[in-house]
């Protein structure tokens, strides 16, 4: 055996000229974690005795120092040993060089670095899930339209969050087909305006507001006025159910406005 000292604290330890040549003489006190070079470290008392070579017997343990001969050894690596300090009263270790990581080290940083990489990804799947649901609550109308089937759950999430799915508004997709205002039959202060509205779209979309206005024969705007659905729809029939797809309507309105001297108008659908 031989003794080598650590140049850091001072603790003497015992090793092997096997535990030496496996590293080419590199240590690491196990008091102060300090690394070294054990054979650049030897005992004062230990220079004058030759490091006996692989065929050599390895001499025995000198009286004057006794030691703890219960070696510490560390798993997975072939070459790592460990020494028994002798100045202090509870035993140190030494390790493999700090160039080689011990092997339970990487575990709690693989530990750690898969739980980075799950909260990583777990956060990445709210992210997406809050933007997926942001989107459908503000597009819930257009979506209800592209995927018919989504609409029956859209109306069950908006019952929960207070909202409703409401139908599309594409004023660009209605027209008005025929429209004619002349003087009421039954009064002679009224004029009846009457008008069929088309939707081209394939799905049913909202009853649109209509604008008239009434103009002189020069088509300057006398009068204008804004009507609701729930203005010229009958009695009876649903705001809600919206016009069907690639269908008419037709309605009929009576004004009051004879008294204006119109000679013309103009008739507008639009969504507010």
């Amino acid at each position: 055996m031989i003794l080598t000292r650590c140049p850091a604290c001072g603790t003497r330890f015992r090793v092997t000229p096997e535990q030496l040549r496996a590293r080419e003489g590199r240590v690491r006190c196990g008091r102060c974690r300090a690394a070294f070079n054990a054979l650049e470290a030897l005992d004062e008392a230990a220079r004058a005795v030759p490091l006996p070579t692989a065929t050599e017997q390895e001499p025995p343990a000198a009286a004057s120092a006794p030691v703890d001969s219960r070696p510490e050894t560390e798993s997975g690596s072939a070459a790592a040993f460990a020494a028994q300090a002798i100045a202090a009263g509870e035993p140190h270790t030494f390790a493999a060089d700090a160039g080689i990581p011990s092997t339970s080290e990487p575990l709690p940083r693989r530990r750690h670095a898969w739980l980075r990489a799950g909260s990583w990804s777990l956060a990445a799947v709210l992210l997406l899930a809050l933007a997926i649901g942001q989107a459908g609550y503000f597009f819930r109308s257009e979506l209800a339209v592209a995927v018919p089937s989504s609409k029956t759950w859209l109306e069950q999430a908006c019952a929960a969050l207070g909202c409703e799915v409401e139908l599309p508004r594409r004023a660009e997709l209605l027209s008005v087909e025929a429209s004619d205002l002349r003087p009421h039959a039954g009064s002679k202060d009224q004029f009846a305006l009457s008008a069929t509205l088309r939707n081209r779209a394939p799905f049913a979309m909202e009853f649109p507001h209509l604008e008239l206005t009434l103009t002189d024969t020069a088509d300057r705007a006398l009068a204008r006025r804004v009507f609701p659905p729930r203005e010229y729809l009958l009695a009876g029939e649903n705001p809600s159910a919206g016009m069907p797809g690639q269908s008419s309507f037709q309605l009929s309105l009576a004004i009051e406005a004879a008294s204006l001297g119109a000679a013309g108008y103009r008739l507008y659908v639009f969504y507010p």
